[in-house]
């Protein structure tokens, strides 16, 4: 991604994937080339689209 709205967007898109599955969560993955933990802490977190629980883990790599 190249951009916040970008990521917003990646979130509802696995939320819809996961509701056509009859999934009530799903996590979506963020490889990032950063190895700070702050910057990581922040791209990660838990939000809820359409009844579906949406956790973001950043992960970072050099």
């Amino acid at each position: 991604f190249r951009s916040h709205a970008e990521t917003r967007y990646a979130r509802i898109q696995a939320a819809r994937y996961a509701a056509l599955l009859n999934l009530n969560a799903v996590t979506l993955v963020l490889f990032t080339p950063v190895e700070d933990e702050t910057v990581l802490e922040k791209l990660s977190d838990l939000q809820e689209f359409d009844g579906v629980k949406v956790t973001t883990e950043a992960i970072g790599w050099v």
